[in-house]
């Protein structure tokens, strides 16, 4: 799947759509079937999960009826820090095609490990600031 800025776009066979997507990170890497099956532990995996394949409420995954379902946010920071203040945009810049994205990955988990800005860390987002799309 891709983000087009506004919705979560997922080509391919509707069937499909309704199945939790695995590939290698940037489809890199050394597995075969561009790493849907293999471990990828020299590029990482990504995953897609396309709202077709979205549990409904009270319902679990593995049941035949959706794919994933449940997810809590656990934590919430402002783009703006994890972008433009810790610099997730030009590390990832720097790293496109070069999976594992090794420097983009430890940004983005020291920004959520911490709220401390010393340590890396980005603050909680206030919730006028959450925008859910």
């Amino acid at each position: 799947c891709n983000f087009d800025g506004k919705d979560n776009r997922c080509p391919g066979d509707p069937a499909q759509k309704r199945t939790v997507g695995r590939r290698s990170g940037q489809m890199q890497g050394v597995g075969p079937h561009l790493g849907q099956c293999s471990p990828n532990a020299d590029v990482g995996s990504q995953y897609s999960f396309p709202a077709e394949g979205k549990c409904p409420a009270g319902v679990s995954p593995g049941t035949g009826v959706c794919a994933w379902g449940g997810a809590v946010a656990v934590r919430t920071v402002a783009a703006r820090c994890l972008i433009e203040e810790r610099g997730l945009l030009d590390a990832c810049h720097k790293e496109i095609g070069h999976a594992p994205f090794t420097h983009s990955a430890a940004i983005w988990q020291r920004a959520f490990a911490s709220d401390d800005p010393a340590r890396g860390g980005c603050p909680d987002a206030p919730a006028d600031e959450v925008v859910l799309v």
